[in-house]
């Protein structure tokens, strides 16, 4: 099974959708949609506000807790 793992700022993240409640990620955004159309697991690695730098770091870690998994990052 794939994995996406999907970093970047507010428009990956979602935030001003109407399904992004309670600090948890929109599965309206592109990556989630993605995910959902080839059947993989999906995986937000962003958070609002976040600088590149922020950004390679949390998909670095999202993507070292997964190492034994199948990946496409999408950044």
């Amino acid at each position: 099974m794939i994995t996406v793992v999907a970093g970047g700022d507010s428009f990956i993240f979602g935030a001003e959708l109407q399904d992004q409640i309670n600090g948890a990620p929109s599965l309206s955004t592109y990556p989630a949609l993605l995910a959902k159309e080839i059947d993989a697991e999906y995986v937000c690695a962003a958070m609002s506000g976040n600088s590149n730098s922020a950004i390679a770091r949390m998909v670095m870690n999202a993507c070292e807790q997964r190492l034994d998994q199948n990946l496409f990052v999408f950044v």
